[in-house]
């Protein structure tokens, strides 16, 4: 059966339509494609946007219930970032931070608020210093966070201005009591700094913290003992140093720190030193010591002198 010349002609053009329309379809799927996730990334975009708003409705709330953390706890969990933004440029542990709350710091630090963030939340330990906010900065510093001065010179910031609640809270995290640092013109310990301040309180916090009484700034220089002598210092802040491991037989000016007290007829100081077990390097030593009472006709010096052995 012989095929019409017509139909012979016909096919190998519909062959090559059809191959033209699959050709074809290939850029239409991408374009479709396309189309679609640019679809779906501003429906995730909306909806990010509305859990935002949402958000904030909860942490602009004046009294947060239990069942407001569950909500943000979720909005989290779709993936809202813990570090997003109110129109202002503020963080939520920011603001948490700025208003003094205590318990939404700690939640969102649980959450994986970032302390080091650059912007907003690298002011976080400032905003909370200004505030007076001591256990909000002790939960920052626990997560890591810096000040924007550096630890160091917050500290010396701190000791400067006295701020017995600040000092505390940076030495219970770590902060070194053995500092040096240039303090009112020449370079000092800190403990040494606060001896000179005559400072109680601020001297046992660095000793509580592990300030060591004996160390000084150069070789050569003095320690809390010989500053807090020679400088007449009371008994009770002497004997203090001592118990905390300072050097009753630290030497001044090539002797013995004992004869600063002496010259200063502190019978109190003399004894001070005694106790902690000071004693004579030599026996010329021990004959200059009473020599250096009896120049000032203390009897009672002398005595307790001879009441310890020397």
């Amino acid at each position: 059966m012989k095929m019409n010349n017509k139909m012979l002609f016909v096919i190998p053009f519909l062959v090559a339509v059809g191959c033209s329309d699959i050709d074809s379809n290939e850029p239409i799927s991408e374009s479709i494609i396309k189309a679609s996730a640019a679809e779906e990334s501003a429906d995730v975009e909306t909806e990010l946007s509305s859990h935002n708003e949402k958000l904030w409705e909860i942490i602009y709330k004046e009294n947060i219930e239990p069942t407001d953390y569950k909500e943000m706890n979720r909005l989290f969990t779709l993936g809202l970032d813990v570090d997003t933004k109110n129109e202002e440029g503020m963080t939520p542990i920011a603001y948490a931070v700025m208003i003094e709350n205590h318990q939404m710091v700690k939640w969102l630090l649980q959450a994986g608020a970032d302390v080091h963030l650059s912007g907003e939340n690298e002011r976080l330990l400032e905003i909370a210093t200004n505030n007076k906010s001591y256990d909000i900065i002790d939960l920052l510093l626990k997560m890591g966070a810096q000040f924007e001065v550096g630890n160091e010179n917050m500290l010396i910031k701190a000791i400067q201005e006295e701020n017995l609640d600040l000092i505390n809270t940076l030495l219970q995290n770590g902060y070194n009591p053995n500092l040096e640092a240039e303090l009112d013109g020449a370079k000092s310990t800190l403990l040494n700094y606060a001896i000179m301040e005559e400072n109680e309180d601020l001297t046992t916090m660095l000793l509580n913290a592990g300030a060591n009484p004996n160390f000084a700034v150069d070789s050569g220089e003095d320690s809390a003992v010989v500053v807090a002598v020679k400088e007449g210092k009371s008994s009770e802040l002497v004997s203090l140093l001592l118990a905390r491991g300072g050097d009753a037989n630290a030497r001044f000016n090539g002797k013995a720190i004992l004869f600063e007290a002496i010259k200063q007829n502190h019978e109190e100081l003399v004894e001070a030193l005694l106790v902690a077990g000071a004693l004579p390097f030599s026996l010329e030593e021990s004959e200059q010591a009473f020599e250096l009472a009896k120049k000032d006709d203390n009897i009672a010096i002398s005595e307790v002198l001879m009441q310890y052995g020397w």
